[in-house]
């Protein structure tokens, strides 16, 4: 949606700017989708035979193991940020900003651990599409506002606050409603 809406919003060129610092913070949760294919039958099996402590260990090793990745990458993108944008032209240098905040959503991401997938797989999926449609809402009304105003910063405001809000409500309906904590923590 940032993306596309960038390019209506600003320009084609800070669109495709955009979308790189969009894929270089997307190495920053590979860990995290990595992981979530290994935990998410697990989550399922542990939750429906009742293995509760199982579980609770099983988020807080993970979530740990994926929040080291993340800031293993982020602190490689962040240093050398520039650089690295700087190989696929001197204009993308240009978007290391927007990378820094959109690494910044990456980390809460990682930090709170699989909690959409453990929503989905323990029966509370209507809330998980709820939280998720949210999440939409306040980024397509924030990009809409904050791109005009700041570019590729305001599209990477907008998507990381809805990073960052839909893993923190996540969080606290997976904790409060399941009694989990999925956070590295």
């Amino acid at each position: 949606t940032d993306v596309v809406m960038i390019g209506a919003l600003a320009s084609a060129r800070e669109a495709g700017i955009y979308a790189a610092m969009v894929r270089l913070a997307d190495l920053a949760v590979f860990g995290l989708t990595a992981a979530n294919a290994i935990t998410a039958p697990l989550i399922s099996e542990l939750y429906s035979t009742g293995r509760k402590a199982e579980l609770q260990r099983l988020l807080t090793l993970s979530s740990r193991g994926v929040l080291a990745f993340t800031l293993a990458v982020s602190v490689v993108l962040v240093v050398g940020g520039k650089w690295i944008a700087g190989l696929f032209g001197p204009e993308f240098t240009s978007g290391v900003g927007a990378l820094w905040i959109l690494l910044a959503a990456q980390v809460v991401n990682a930090a709170t651990g699989p909690v959409g997938y453990l929503m989905t797989m323990t029966g509370h999926q209507n809330a998980a599409l709820v939280i998720q449609g949210l999440a939409a809402a306040i980024n397509v009304g924030l990009n809409w506002l904050l791109i005009p105003l700041y570019g590729m910063a305001g599209a990477a405001i907008a998507t990381a606050t809805a990073i960052v809000f839909w893993n923190v409500a996540m969080f606290v309906y997976v904790n409060r409603q399941l009694g989990l904590r999925s956070m590295a923590f």
